[in-house]
Formats: C-alpha cells, structure tokens, sequence
C-alpha cells in the first residue's frame, strides 16, 4: 500500500523555507477534495450518426430492435398471418397459448414486444428499409434464409445477456468507486449513510454537524498526530483540510494559513465543543477548493487520484521554518520527516505540530502542520489513503467491465451487419431444387412441419386442422399434411451456411 508514498519520502526535502505558509499543501488537498467530491460520470457508446451517445443499455436495446425486426422478414407464413391480424381475446401475450407462435418464437417469449416490432417493421416508419432489403419476402426466400437468420438471432441474443450482465457489473462498480470517494472526503459516519440507502452515484446526502468527521478535540488534539481514526486527522480529507488551515489559538483566529489572497473567514477551534467551526471552516475552505477546478483533469480516475495524492505528498517536511536560533543536525535529522504544513526549528528542540498560542509561527516548535507519521508507518490505519485506493481498484474494474460489454457490443453490431447482407444477397444464391419445385414434389415433411404437428395440445381432428395438420385416428395424433418440402432442403447449403455463420460470430 505505502509504496508511492515510500519513494516520495525517499525523495523529499529535508529541509526548505516557505514564505507561503500552507498554500501549496492547501492546493494539492484541493486537487484530492476536487477529485473525492467529483460525480462518476457515466460512460456511454458512440451512437454513430445519431445526435448524442447512448447508455450500454440504451445501445444494445436499439441494436436488439433492428435484429428483431430483421429475424422477423422470415417467419413462416402462417406466423405473419397471427401477427398482423387481430389481437387475441385477452392481448398480444395470449399467443404464448398458440401452438404456432410458440413453436416459432418459444413459450416464453415476448409476445407484445414481437407485435410492436413486426408493427413498426411493416407499417410505420421502416418503409426505406423495407425497400432496401425487399421485404416483404417470397415464402421461398423466407425459407431459404430462415436457418441462417434464426441461428445469428440466437447468437445475438447471447451477446445481450453477456453484455447486460457486463453492465450491471458496471452499474454496481461504478455505485462501489462513488462510495469510495465519498468516504475519503467525509469519512465512516457518511459512508454509513451511502450504505445504508444504497444510494446511486447522482444522489448526495447532506453533510451536517452529526455526520461530519471531527471528534470532541480541540484542533491540536484532532490533528496534529494523524492516527485515521473518525475524527482525527487521516481518518477523512475534510478533517485534514481542516486542520491544516485551522488553529487552536485563544487569540483570533487565522484566516490566510492557506490562501495567499481573497482569504476564508475561519474560526478557530479552541475547545472540544466546536464541532459546527469545523465545519463552517471546511464549508469555506471546500469554496475555495471549487473556485480553482480545472476541468482538464477532474474525472476522478486512476491515474488522476494517485498523481494528486503524490503531488500531496510531496509537500511533505517540505514546509519549515526558524524564528530566533537556527536549528542544530540533532534536530534537523528526521523529526520533521512526516510533517504535513507550515513547522517552526529553534536550536536543538525538534518541532511540532501544536498551535496554542495567538501567533504560533513565532513561536519555536509549534506549527500549523500534521503529523502523519503512524499511518505512513503502518502503526495506525491510514484510512482516507486506504479508501483512496479502493475507488483506484473500483474505477480500474469498472472500466474493465465497460470495456468488455463494448466489445461484444461491437460483435452484436456484425452479426446485424450479416443479417443484413443475408437478406440483400438472396438473390444470389441458388434455391435448392426441392425448394424451387411444384407443392407436393417432397415425400417428407419439414421439420418445421412436424414440430408444428407434434406440438399441438389439442390432439383431435379439429385440433390438427386447427394448425393445418391430418389427425391419424389410428395413433390418435396430429401429423404433417403429405407434399410439405423434405426436411433436408433447409439443412444443405443454407443449413451449411448458417453453421458457418455462427461459427463466426463465436470466434
């Protein structure tokens, strides 16, 4: 977990002077506040020649919709004749119980979605594309192209399943990077409340004096050693910008620790019953933070959240300063090395992190800093850092799952584009001769045929003739009418192709 931070404090200046106070720190916690308080924007797919991109949902609905209606220009006929006729007593669902239906599209089928995409497919807006790909089709061509069609329909159907259950990966990392940055800035009380309501990323809770993250300390008690428990430094971001910008003081309050110019108006927190000035200060500060956005690096990303914590980091004992005696080596040999903020040598007294007085940096070893040495060494959690990491884990495995839905997305867009040059190169391909023949030229039935017959549930004479079939007396069930086509018509070239086509879409 420490290891960029390591190599930070491996290169880290021992000792520099700044006149600036604690600005610079100030203005990488910005970048991180910036970041933590960012919406998770969601990603979407290019829609090509349409105006706005689109939701992985909202893509492969539309996509599913156009291979729907394409699988539709070869039903059979006696399925086209259900679906533009009257609607069934009861509604469009009620086909699940026609024995047709149901052997063509499958007992769970949607059987009002069917209707509305054969309906938009035939009759509303789709008339230049019915044009284009001639529907509709011969009875000849419907056959001839129905085994191909069918099987890259099924295949598409695959790829929605896979790229829906992609994206509810997403969705759900997505919600887990939200939390994550939410409780880095305000910590494990508000991130119990994200939790709670199982919040999505666009809702925020407010942050108030009961969730906010600073315990009953004064300032120096909360933060000038970090220990990333609740309320103490390290444990949230906004109690560290609090603190950095804060004093104890029983004089005024300081109001340009972290700002060079336009200061906030801060308060000081004395006592430990000053929670709500830890708060207004951190409103303040927050204000600052917002009036310094840069929109060119403020999606809170991987690479964007471990730069700007780096960049914080940097800062470290970096800040320093002598009023009266210069320092000695003895004090100057590492007592500053976790050191977070302005600090102040003198002599051989090592500094510190304590601001009780009315004017601390002029006082010898006090400071307006952090210590943040026991959870960068390990003795304490550092959790803020920690949480930090996790949106660093979920963001990287959100992108991943978008990634892939984005690519199966881009094979449901070839199958789309086989269907489609199926249907405009039929005329080039040779019918079979049995299919090309005179009704009654075929000795065996087809199999859609005999599915249709063996199906039915009402197995009577008026059951059979109901789907166009012979009732056998003798065996007491339906059977296909003789000189159906031979049932190895739809399994030679076109059965070949349609293997041939699948196996493609599964490579």
């Amino acid at each position: 977990m420490f290891l960029d931070l390591a190599l930070i404090l491996t290169f880290a200046p021992e000792f520099s002077s700044s006149a600036g106070e604690n600005a610079k720190e100030f203005k990488g916690m910005c970048r991180l506040y910036q970041l933590f308080s960012a919406t998770v924007p969601k990603r979407k797919i290019g829609a090509g020649g349409r105006s706005d991109p689109l939701s992985l949902q909202q893509a492969v609905k539309a996509t599913m919709t156009e291979l729907n209606q394409l699988n539709l220009t070869v039903i059979s006929k006696a399925v086209e004749d259900l679906l533009s006729g009257k609607a069934p007593d009861g509604g469009w669902a009620k086909l699940k119980d026609n024995t047709v239906a149901k052997t063509h599209f499958g007992a769970d089928a949607d059987f009002e979605h069917i209707h509305t995409t054969y309906k938009s497919l035939m009759y509303n807006e789709n008339k230049q594309f019915r044009d284009e790909l001639k529907i509709p089709l011969t009875e000849l061509k419907r056959k001839k192209l129905r085994p191909l069609l069918q099987k890259l329909f099924s295949a598409a159907k695959s790829y929605e399943a896979a790229i829906n259950s992609q994206n509810q990966i997403y969705n759900s990392k997505r919600a887990a990077l939200h939390k994550a940055l939410r409780a880095a800035l305000y910590g494990s009380k508000y991130k119990a409340l994200l939790a709670e309501a199982d919040r999505p990323p666009e809702t925020e809770p407010q942050v108030t004096t009961e969730n906010f993250p600073w315990g009953a300390k004064d300032r120096d008690q909360g933060c000038k050693d970090a220990d990333g428990k609740d309320g103490m430094a390290g444990g949230a971001l906004a109690t560290d910008m609090v603190c950095l910008c804060t004093i104890k003081s029983g004089g005024a309050a300081k109001n340009d620790l972290c700002t060079t110019s336009n200061h906030a108006t801060l308060k000081k927190i004395q006592s430990s019953g000053k929670k709500s000035n830890a708060l207004a200060n951190f409103k303040a500060l927050a204000a600052k933070c917002a009036a310094t956005k840069n929109s060119d690096n403020e999606r809170p990303e991987p690479g964007n959240l471990l730069a700007a914590a780096s960049s914080l980091f940097n800062h470290l004992s970096a800040n320093s300063k002598t009023n009266t005696v210069a320092a000695t080596q003895a004090a100057l040999t590492g007592q500053n090395r976790y050191f977070l903020g302005v600090h102040v040598f003198n002599v051989a007294n090592a500094p510190g992190c304590d601001t009780g007085h009315n004017d601390p940096l002029t006082q010898d070893s006090k400071g307006v800093c952090i210590d943040y040495k026991k959870v960068l060494t390990g003795a304490e959690v550092f959790t803020w850092y920690n949480e930090m990491l996790d949106a660093v884990r979920e963001s990287r495995s959100a992108d991943e799952a978008f990634a892939q839905a984005a690519r199966m997305l881009e094979r449901l867009h070839g199958i789309k584009t086989k269907m489609e040059a199926a249907l405009l190169a039929v005329d080039l391909v040779a019918i079979p001769a049995v299919l090309a023949g005179p009704p009654g030229t075929s000795e065996q039935p087809s199999v859609e045929e005999q599915n249709k017959c063996k199906n039915v549930t009402n197995k009577t004479a008026e059951g059979c003739a109901s789907v166009n079939c012979d009732y056998d007396d003798k065996e007491k069930k339906c059977k296909p009418k003789p000189g159906t086509e031979n049932a190895a018509a739809e399994t030679g070239p076109e059965g070949a192709a349609a293997e041939s086509a699948e196996d493609k879409v599964h490579r």
